[in-house]
């Protein structure tokens, strides 16, 4: 469990190289929304739908 979290923390919290919690990281809710489908269901299907949907959802957002 240790490679993934290590692999995977930095991608989300650190996507250009700052970390950046708050509203201009959509990295960051998107990571949250998987992490939530993935212990409620432990189902991969759902949690690559969570975590890609609220990702496109949080990057149109900013485009719009």
């Amino acid at each position: 469990m240790g490679v993934p979290v290590a692999l995977i923390v930095p991608a989300i919290l650190a996507p250009e190289g700052a970390v950046v919690i708050g509203p201009t990281n959509p990295y960051f809710f998107a990571g949250i929304a998987a992490a939530i489908a993935a212990w409620r269901t432990q189902n991969i299907v759902i949690t690559l739908a969570a975590g890609l949907g609220i990702l496109a959802l949080a990057l149109l957002s900013v485009v719009l």
